[in-house]
C-alpha cells in the first residue's frame, strides 16, 4: 500500500479520472479504473492497475503515480510487473506510467 499525503491522494486520483476518460475518448471501449464510480481492474501479475483497458484486441494498462509514490518500492515492483505483462504479447500490450 503506497502512503500519499491527502494533496498527494487527491491529484492521483484526478489523474486516474483523467487519463480513464481519455482512454474512452480515444477509442477503448472497455475501461476499468481502481475508483469507486468504476469497476475495478482486473488483478494482473499480482497488482491491481490504476487503469485497465481493451478494445477487443490490444490491452491497455496505466499505473498514475505521484510525486510521493514514484520511487516507493510498491511502485517499482508494480513497474516491474506490468512491464513483464506487457513483455508476453508486446504487439497487443501496452503499459504507462503517468505523473499526475
Amino acid at each position: 500500500m503506497i502512503m500519499r499525503t491527502k494533496e498527494g491522494q487527491d491529484r492521483h486520483d484526478h489523474g486516474v479520472l483523467v487519463v480513464a476518460s481519455e482512454a474512452r475518448q480515444r477509442g477503448w471501449t472497455t475501461v476499468f479504473a481502481d475508483l469507486p464510480t468504476y469497476a475495478k481492474p482486473p488483478v494482473i501479475q499480482s497488482y491491481v492497475p490504476d487503469i485497465y483497458a481493451h478494445n477487443g484486441r490490444a490491452e491497455l494498462i496505466v499505473e498514475v503515480e505521484t510525486n510521493d509514490s514514484i520511487g516507493t518500492a510498491h511502485a517499482i515492483a508494480q513497474k516491474m510487473a506490468f512491464t513483464r505483462w506487457q513483455q508476453e504479447s508486446p504487439t497487443l500490450r501496452k503499459f504507462q506510467v503517468i505523473v499526475a
